[in-house]
């Protein structure tokens, strides 16, 4: 009875330590599974940090590209102001020449008009003096050329 005893009393202290195994064993189970959801999340961590490392990359990148065209548009717009500057210089210039070339173009047409009138009024003259030739040559009954006759016809129409 003293071995039944004996082995009942090792039996549960194996049992006790059998259950302390099983708990082991348990908690080793849920060590493993923590273990590899603390590697997923990791895994996810550090993807989203390098998908986050590679969006501010970009970000700076974008933003060094922002910077180089503000400084050409800066440059752009220097050049475009002194373009202005230098058209409305040219522009004012060219109003004044303008306004010197009307004058001019005034006074050469004022000119051409009177030389017109001048020839005109010459031509007038020469017309009066041989229409009063071949009106003298009517009255004294000499001959008309065909010159007469038509300068003669051509002071009727006037």
């Amino acid at each position: 009875m003293r071995v039944i005893k004996d082995l009942k009393k090792k039996y549960k202290e194996a049992e006790k330590v059998s259950n302390v195994w099983g708990k082991i064993h348990e908690k080793s189970k849920e060590i493993d599974k923590k273990r590899k959801e603390a590697e997923d999340a990791h895994r996810k961590i550090q993807k989203t940090a390098e998908e986050s490392q590679k969006m501010h990359e970009d970000m700076i990148s974008s933003s060094k590209e922002v910077e180089e065209l503000k400084t050409k548009e800066e440059e752009a717009f220097k050049k475009f102001v002194e373009f202005k500057t230098r058209f409305n210089e040219v522009n004012e210039k060219l109003k004044v020449k303008l306004g010197e070339l009307n004058n001019i173009k005034a006074e050469v047409d004022k000119q051409m008009k009177t030389k017109k009138q001048k020839k005109e009024f010459k031509q007038q003259e020469i017309l009066k003096s041989k229409e009063q030739d071949i009106e003298e040559k009517i009255k004294s009954g000499k001959k008309l050329t065909t010159e007469d006759l038509l300068i003669f016809q051509n002071s009727k129409d006037f």
